[in-house]
């Protein structure tokens, strides 16, 4: 039987929740199946190791999307697939236009990586609207929540049939493996978190991720608790992030670590995970701390944490911004034991829906049928 070709196309292989579906699909997909080849648009990144080596790339070489619409169709007339799969707004629209400029006509495949009627106006007014456009002609669209799924047909009406509800895969397997490697890391050696127990973050430094509201929680929790907030992660806020941390006399007790290859390590070492999201898409930092094996809150932002945390049962949801509430669930968690083993407990069989094994043939028949 003829392999089905797909070209994967990405901006850069860097440590986003987008660039770790690509990378999760192209090591699990069934290549008895499928040809696939991959098209970046600068070759750079946290996850180049994490890349299968038995695939083609193509490094365009341009860092900004809106000139990389020749060198694009000049990949697409090359390679000619028959599928070609984009992942971030900001991108979509210009692989649609480079399809339209190549001699090939491939289906086109876009997964929404955010909620849209948020993320959206955090995008200069032109990548808007050429990215509501080239949703608007794709064959299909991916959406990695229901609500996502609700968002884009209720506010930009595209038809529920173009959107295809996929969770993203997660590789338990590797985490697992991951989390149990030795930490030199002072703060998480046992006599230390004995005595300062430990609430993680991890995500890109940015506003977004809401951590402003997450220090200010910190702050209450502390002055109750003995505790530490650990931060994994970089981005454009850290620095007004580290002042705050000193404008609320917390700074000695607040650690910013930076970006860490294997934050698994640290997180299952943690006492208590915190999502502190104004809004999301699929939360893939949620789901890994959830695999860690150690309890979790989330902000009931849109979208994913509510369609992964049953409140109270494997997880705690709070209101997005409400430093009360964030700060009186912290202190729960990290002061009743039974509850903190009980969620997490339960949080492990709930990311088993979301494994690789289960979620990569969804993607898989999406393909197959696209072409049918």
């Amino acid at each position: 039987m003829k392999k089905i070709k797909i070209l994967f196309i990405l901006d850069i292989i860097g440590g986003g929740g987008a660039q770790r579906v690509i990378t999760n699909t192209l090591k699990f997909i069934n290549m008895s199946i499928f040809k696939v080849e991959l098209a970046v648009l600068n070759m750079v990144g946290d996850y180049m190791d994490s890349l299968p080596n038995n695939i083609v790339f193509h490094n365009i070489k341009i860092r900004r999307t809106r000139y990389s619409m020749i060198s694009l169709s000049r990949v697409i007339n090359k390679v000619k697939p028959q599928i070609i799969f984009s992942t971030l707004p900001e991108i979509d629209s210009a692989v649609y236009i480079a399809v339209k400029l190549s001699a090939c006509s491939p289906k086109i495949v876009f997964r929404s990586s955010n909620f849209l009627s948020t993320y959206l106006f955090e995008l200069p007014v032109y990548t808007r609207f050429f990215s509501l456009w080239a949703y608007k002609y794709a064959d299909k669209i991916i959406s990695s929540t229901e609500e996502m799924r609700m968002d884009m047909h209720k506010n930009f009406n595209i038809p529920l049939r173009k959107i295809k509800v996929i969770p993203n895969p997660v590789d338990i397997e590797m985490i697992e493996k991951k989390s149990i490697e030795p930490i030199n890391e002072p703060l998480f050696q046992m006599k230390s978190l004995e005595k300062y127990p430990i609430i993680i973050a991890m995500g890109r430094l940015a506003k977004q991720k809401g951590f402003s509201y997450l220090i200010r929680a910190f702050k209450i929790v502390r002055e109750k608790l003995k505790t530490r907030l650990v931060i994994l992660g970089e981005g454009e806020m850290q620095n007004e992030l580290e002042n705050l941390t000193k404008n609320l006399n917390i700074s000695n007790d607040v650690f910013f670590l930076g970006f860490k290859s294997n934050p698994y390590k640290y997180l299952s070492r943690a006492n208590l995970f915190v999502l502190s999201s104004l809004w999301e898409g699929f939360p893939n930092a949620l789901v890994e701390a959830m695999v860690c094996g150690i309890p979790v809150i989330s902000t009931n932002c849109s979208s994913g944490p509510k369609e992964i945390i049953t409140s109270g049962f494997n997880g705690l949801l709070v209101p997005i911004k409400n430093i009360e509430e964030l700060a009186k669930a912290i202190f729960e968690v990290l002061t009743n034991k039974k509850l903190s083993e009980r969620i997490a407990g339960r949080a492990i069989e709930k990311v088993k829906e979301f494994d690789v094994k289960k979620i990569i043939p969804e993607y898989e028949n999406l393909f197959i049928n696209i072409l049918n």
